[in-house]
């Protein structure tokens, strides 16, 4: 009787384990990717850090920006993309038509900083989406007459 019990809790750890997917939903830009094309990387050489973002949200985003922080050091960051640049806009998934909201690929190209040959050194870079975003609500009111 006891094995069952202990046995329950690692199948129900299983069945769970094997449920967990991406996150495909959320409220917004959501960061679906982001990594470096290459890992490690070596001193002075170029890396190419690749983005991908989606508009899960509600409405149509404007004015957007990425920002690429933690490797300042690397030199100025910037996406590779004209579509990518400070300012971008991206549309808003529409369920009645069954379209999935906008997604952007970007790239940003960096240098990798002069390192001695008997070091190595770890970066832990994050990036940053901003935009502006519009919401709105609906809400019942209920009027009573003063009879």
């Amino acid at each position: 009787m006891k094995n069952y019990f202990l046995l329950l809790p690692i199948i129900f750890i299983i069945i769970i384990s094997g449920c967990i997917g991406p996150i495909e939903t959320g409220n917004g830009i959501v960061i679906k990717n982001f990594e470096p094309e290459f890992n490690p990387a070596f001193s002075t050489e170029d890396v190419n850090f690749l983005v991908r973002i989606k508009n899960t949200g509600s409405f149509r985003t404007t004015n957007g920006e990425i920002q690429l922080i933690g490797l300042e050091e690397w030199g100025p960051s910037s996406p590779n993309e004209p579509n990518c640049l400070e300012g971008f806009s991206m549309q808003a998934p529409d369920n009645f038509y069954g379209v999935d909201g906008e997604t952007k690929q970007c790239t940003f190209t960096l240098r990798a900083p002069d390192v001695p040959a008997t070091l190595t050194r770890t970066y832990d870079p994050y990036l940053r989406v901003h935009y502006d975003y519009s919401s709105s609500t609906v809400k019942s009111v209920t009027i009573f007459s003063r009879d």
